[in-house]
């Protein structure tokens, strides 16, 4: 389906990089502050297949004792060029990607 590259200036926590495969595996990794690259399986989709629903993520490398070894549920939605990653309402709309 694609990679996505973070289209902000300051990325806080979140991955840099986000690769989507036909096969269904969403790979986060490319984080500014450590190396946890996690994977997550699309679970289902929603509004025209624009909304990519994923399970929890698991830790795909070796931990280097900061990492968490999961992270929760969330969900991508695709917008135009772009991808939106919804991590919670905390973190209100997300964070958005640029198409690498």
């Amino acid at each position: 389906m694609g990679t996505w590259k973070f289209g902000e200036m300051y990325n806080t926590g979140q991955p840099g990089t986000i690769t989507i495969s036909r096969s269904g595996v969403v790979r986060m990794s490319d984080f500014p502050y450590n190396n946890c690259p996690y994977e997550a399986k699309v679970t289902s989709t929603a509004n025209g297949k624009s909304r990519l629903n994923v399970g929890t993520s698991k830790l795909v490398g070796p931990n280097p004792g900061y990492c968490y070894t999961t992270v929760d549920p969330s969900f991508y939605v695709l917008n135009g060029s772009g991808i939106r990653h919804n991590v919670g309402p905390a973190s209100g709309d997300g964070y958005y990607y640029k198409r690498a």
